[in-house]
């Protein structure tokens, strides 16, 4: 059951990043929009979560974990704390 779960949400992530990014690429959504910074978030995290399941998949898991750290540090503008724009 968990595998299944598993399977599951790491195609959402997976369908979410791609269509994002084909969206953007096509000029139907503006890069660093809300829009398109929640999609990745959410889908870097869908696939930390289905890459977790998986034992093998480990550099899958890190490569969307820092994904999502820097995705939600533009989206949440952690750097202005920091810097002046």
């Amino acid at each position: 059951m968990l595998e299944v779960f598993g399977n599951f949400v790491g195609w959402f992530g997976t369908i979410t990043v791609l269509t994002t990014y084909g969206l953007t690429l096509f000029g139907a959504l503006k890069f660093g929009s809300d829009f398109f910074l929640l999609a990745n978030l959410t889908g870097a995290i869908a696939l930390v979560i289905g890459g977790a399941f998986k034992r093998d998949m480990w550099h899958n898991v890190i490569f969307y974990f820092i994904w999502a750290i820097l995705t939600a540090l533009v989206y949440f503008d952690v750097f202005s704390l920091f810097f002046k724009k």
